[in-house]
């Protein structure tokens, strides 16, 4: 006879764990960064120089506004759960992709592809970060 013995819910190595700290201080500094910007284009710049001029641009800063939220949220909130607060970043890269998206073929922005690359970079540590230890990833069948 056997019972199923559950695995431990996470065991992370040092780079997983690295790459978590990683995650949460990059996300508070692009978050922080994005608001900024959000703040500078929607409230100071002139429409010639690339502040809002319609209520389309406005639905693009509210949408950034929105991106960079869910960034400091992934950095900052407390009691997130770990698997939570990746599943918001995962999110949140994929919103930030598309809102990169909308730069390039509307606004025919050409820095919005440098801004993807780091939405790559920030993925790829997100990932890391998610990575469970192969051990640990099944239950483990042990005999009575």
């Amino acid at each position: 006879m056997t019972t199923t013995i559950p695995a431990p819910a996470r065991r992370t190595g040092r780079p997983t764990r690295i790459a978590y700290a990683a995650v949460r201080v990059l996300f508070g500094l692009f978050g922080l960064f994005g608001l900024a910007a959000v703040a500078f284009f929607s409230l100071v710049a002139d429409p010639a120089d690339g502040g809002v001029s319609s209520a389309f641009d406005w639905f693009v800063a509210g949408w950034k506004a929105a991106v960079c939220l869910a960034f400091l949220v992934v950095s900052l909130a407390p009691g997130l759960g770990r698997s939570t607060r990746l599943g918001i970043a995962r999110w949140a890269i994929a919103a930030d992709l598309v809102f990169g998206v909308i730069k390039i073929v509307h606004y025919r922005e050409m820095s919005a592809p440098a801004f993807a690359a780091i939405d790559a970079a920030l993925l790829a540590l997100v990932l890391l970060a998610g990575r469970r230890d192969p051990a640990t990833r099944n239950q483990v069948l042990a005999p009575k």
